[in-house]
């Protein structure tokens, strides 16, 4: 009785290897084909590049405003310290959230030391959660702390 039992486990051990085998076959057929794609994207991100370098400003903004999807909303994000400011225009889905606009507009990227964790944020002069629902044409605050005069 044993002995049928352990060549069942031994058969079904033989056939889990083979699957496996299988699936990195598999997966590293599918590696070469996401690497061949990342190329062909490299490629056309260098053109791109070069052909946005010889845009207008007035030809690149009629491009975008082409882009705009009539199913989401358009908020800014904005954030200024004394040395310089930043309004960040972009577009998210309805039901998009305070955090999610600011994640998506890329504002922290460009000031790291905003703290979403610890920063007051509002719309147009009104304090808001992170959480908070934005609506058409919000215009989404990342306030600095107060700084003592000295």
């Amino acid at each position: 009785m044993q002995e049928s039992k352990l060549k069942e486990m031994i058969t079904q051990a033989r056939q889990y290897r083979r699957q496996l085998d299988e699936l990195r076959t598999r997966m590293s057929l599918i590696e070469d084909q996401l690497e061949a794609v990342n190329e062909e994207l490299r490629g056309v991100i260098d053109v791109s590049e070069e052909a946005y370098a010889k845009l207008s400003e007035e030809d690149f903004q009629m491009m975008l405003s082409e882009l705009n999807d009539p199913e989401q909303i358009t908020v800014e994000v904005v954030y200024a310290t004394r040395e310089r400011q930043a309004i960040n225009e972009i577009q998210v889905s309805p039901g998009a959230t305070v955090e999610d606009c600011i994640l998506v507009s890329g504002i922290v990227r460009e000031f790291p030391e905003i703290d979403l964790a610890t920063a007051k944020v509002g719309t147009h002069g009104n304090i808001k959660k992170l959480g908070d629902e934005v609506r058409e044409g919000d215009r989404i605050e990342i306030y600095r702390p107060v700084e003592a005069a000295g």
